[in-house]
């Protein structure tokens, strides 16, 4: 099955600690489906603000809400993945805050002189695309929040397992590679003609026995 673009990009985000070639920052994002309860996990931009990470909802100007968004606001709180610095990836357990009003305003203004591809997505829509403050929670100060984040974990978790194991079902049914194929080799099998294709050794003629007519004198 083709991966799609969001599946490379989160593979070259953890395989390079948060860097991805041709973004200059982003987080991924893991979040409970609202249906299913599986994890879901979406590179998005980002800005660091005072402790707390900028998000932004443009879904690329589409007119309906992202679904990560809509995932985010029913479960009440999320996983991020953030690049270090020094080749590692930090994972944060976060509350979502959808900011409105002023200041809904000023960082999305902010973002669009960052990044001006946010102000085609803004031109697209009728809708207000969301900015979304995501705090970093502190786990210890609340253990029923911890007990939540570690329920996704473990989804996440047995997520990945269900995706490894399909893997190696189907390459265990994928059956043995054929290795390449050579040209009959003439020496050995007998060829058709003189000129069959594919005969990597001419055909060799026993030689004729000496003649009789004569003796030596």
């Amino acid at each position: 099955m083709e991966k799609t673009f969001n599946q490379r990009v989160v593979e070259e985000f953890r395989a390079h600690g948060g860097r991805v070639e041709g973004f200059a920052a982003i987080l991924l994002l893991t979040t409970a489906g609202r249906s299913t309860g599986r994890p879901r996990t979406t590179p998005l931009a980002y800005r660091e603000d005072g402790g707390r990470y900028l998000v932004f909802g443009s879904n690329a100007g589409a007119a309906e809400h992202p679904q990560w968004y809509r995932n985010l606001f029913a479960a009440g709180g999320a996983t991020v993945e953030i690049g270090d610095g020094e080749g590692g990836v930090t994972t944060l357990s976060v509350r979502p805050v959808d900011l409105d009003g002023e200041e809904r305003e000023r960082r999305f203004a902010e973002q669009v002189r960052r990044v001006p591809a946010f102000a085609d997505y803004a031109a697209r829509t009728d809708r207000t695309i969301p900015v979304v403050a995501l705090h970093p929670l502190d786990l210890s100060a609340d253990p029923a929040i911890a007990g939540r984040v570690l329920a996704q974990l473990k989804l996440h978790h047995e997520d990945l397992r269900r995706e490894l194991a399909d893997l190696r079902t189907r390459l265990d049914t994928a059956g043995p590679v054929p290795g390449p194929t050579s040209p009959p080799n003439c020496a050995t099998t007998a060829c058709s003609s003189a000129t069959a294709s594919g005969c990597t050794t001419p055909a060799r003629t026993a030689p004729s026995p000496p003649s009789r007519s004569s003796t030596p004198s």
